[in-house]
């Protein structure tokens, strides 16, 4: 089953306030961001999915995941197993991160803003 990750995607851009980034982005309610954030809405329409892409540089794939604790009847070979993510934590990615000296986080943050459109446009000069 495909789900929607979006805060997923804006903490791995490093958008620090997903849920104003996304009303902003929007032009919605901050509650219409949260239900959207956290899975409440199920349904998004594809004006705001297209917004949300052209404003991450990314694609609808980047912000879809392929759940794997529900049975998918899929064969081995299908597309979808490798066209869409598996849904991954955001809070891995920032234990690893933690874990990190404080050198290397600024040479992640470094590598990541010169590479990345959204973070350029979001800067992450408040992590420091």
């Amino acid at each position: 089953m495909l789900e929607y990750d979006i805060l997923n995607k804006l903490h791995r851009s490093g958008i620090i306030h997903p849920i104003v980034w996304l009303s902003k982005t929007l032009n919605c309610s901050k509650s219409k961001a949260s239900n959207l954030l956290d899975g409440t809405t199920k349904n998004i329409n594809l004006k705001d999915i297209f917004r949300i892409c052209k404003r991450l540089s990314c694609t609808p794939n980047d912000l879809m995941v392929l759940r794997t604790d529900v049975k998918l009847n899929l064969p081995n070979n299908h597309p979808l197993h490798n066209a869409i993510r598996k849904k991954q934590s955001s809070k891995s990615m920032i234990k690893f991160l933690e874990s990190l000296p404080p050198e290397a986080v600024e040479k992640v943050i470094n590598d990541l803003t010169a590479s990345s459109p959204a973070l350029q446009e979001n800067s992450l000069s408040d992590l420091n």
